[in-house]
C-alpha cells in the first residue's frame, strides 16, 4: 500500500495473533539447537518423529527455522490504516501458543468483511484438517468473487 501497490482481494491469517498484539512467549531463536529443537516440540509439536529420528535433516531443517522464528520474534507492528478487503483468520482450538480470542483480533486489521474460524486440533490443525480449511477458503474466495462457487 505505501509504495502505491494493489491491495489483497482476500487476506487470509493462520495460526498466528493478530500483528498489533504482543508476543507473550518468551523468544526461541537464540537458544542453543537441542533446546531450540526441545521447545518447539513441546509448544508447537510440529516436527515429526521421522525428522527427529534423522540428523541430517534436522540440520537441513533448522537454518529455516530459526528464520521464521527470526523473522516473527523481531518484527514490530507499526499502526497503520487497516486494510480495505475480505479477511480470514483461521486457529487451531488446542493450540498451545495461540488463543482464540488472539485469532479473532485480526478483525481490527480490515474494514472489509472478516470472518474467523476455529478448527479442532493444534497450531497444526491444517495437517490433520486439511479439506475443512480449503473448504472454508474455497467459499470466502467465491464470497469475494475470486473463484466460481463450484471450484
Amino acid at each position: 500500500r505505501q509504495q502505491g501497490k494493489p491491495q489483497p482481494s482476500q487476506f487470509f491469517a493462520s495460526a498466528h495473533r493478530a500483528p498489533q498484539l504482543p508476543n507473550p512467549h518468551p523468544e526461541l531463536r537464540a537458544l542453543p539447537d537441542r533446546s531450540f529443537i526441545d521447545q518447539i516440540c513441546s509448544q508447537y509439536g510440529g516436527i515429526p518423529q521421522a525428522v527427529l529420528d534423522a540428523p541430517e535433516l534436522v540440520e537441513l531443517m533448522l537454518p529455516c527455522l530459526r528464520a521464521d522464528f527470526t523473522v516473527f520474534e523481531t518484527y514490530r507492528y507499526s499502526q497503520d490504516a487497516p486494510l480495505g478487503c475480505s479477511m480470514t483468520a483461521f486457529g487451531g482450538t488446542l493450540d498451545r501458543r495461540i488463543r482464540e480470542a488472539e485469532v479473532e483480533s485480526w478483525r481490527a486489521q480490515t474494514t472489509g468483511a472478516f470472518r474467523f474460524e476455529m478448527f479442532e486440533g493444534g497450531h497444526f490443525f491444517i495437517n490433520d484438517r486439511r479439506d475443512a480449511v480449503l473448504n472454508s477458503i474455497k467459499r470466502d474466495l467465491a464470497s469475494a468473487g475470486l473463484v466460481s462457487a463450484g471450484n
